[in-house]
């Protein structure tokens, strides 16, 4: 195995620990949007992955998760919300060499965090990114006060998406989002 692309799967919330441990041979992965954890290990010691495509709704990495991931030179992170890094997730990767792309609305938050602030950091506006109907921003019902500035293409925006949420900023651009009856039902915009 040396490529992954899990892009395209709907309902997966969590890459399992030790998953990949060990698969040297493996050099690029895309995870779906839909994962939400990478546990312990998931990917340690895969020496030969370069290019990982973290998922949208990306919250948590798990200890040691890409320790050792010696060719590691490319994270695209398209989450509106700072992961949380686990300990020693990136042990053994060289962090000043990996570019690691994130929204241009957040790369200040990167920026300030103990655990990215030591990559290279670079903001883009990931307008080629498709989430789909199966991924709306439910990410703004979890956090409460979120700022949602997404050029992301986003098919369709779920029924009480971001019912109960402080919504404080809605900026979809050069999109044609379907928005549901209610989808903005009891927010404070």
């Amino acid at each position: 195995v040396n490529q992954i692309d899990w892009s395209h799967l709907v309902g997966m919330r969590v890459v399992e620990g030790s998953m990949f441990y060990g698969v040297g041979t493996l050099n690029s992965v895309i995870l779906p949007h839909s994962v939400e954890q990478i546990k312990a290990s998931a990917f340690a010691l895969c020496s030969g992955l370069s290019t990982i495509s973290l998922p949208y709704h990306l919250v948590a990495i798990g200890d040691w998760a890409f320790a050792n991931c010696t060719s590691l030179r490319t994270i695209v992170c398209p989450t509106p919300i700072v992961p949380q890094v686990g300990y020693l997730a990136f042990q053994g990767v060289n962090t000043s060499a990996v570019e690691v792309q994130v929204l241009e609305s957040v790369l200040p938050l990167y920026e300030n965090d103990a655990d990215w602030g030591c990559f290279h950091l670079k903001g883009d506006a990931f307008t080629g990114i498709s989430v789909g109907e199966h991924h709306d921003l439910q990410v703004c019902r979890r956090y409460g006060n979120v700022e949602i500035v997404s050029p992301i293409a986003i098919k369709s925006v779920a029924i009480y998406a971001y019912n109960g949420t402080m919504l404080r900023q809605e900026r979809i651009d050069n999109m044609q989002a379907i928005i549901e009856l209610s989808a903005t039902d009891h927010c404070i915009v």
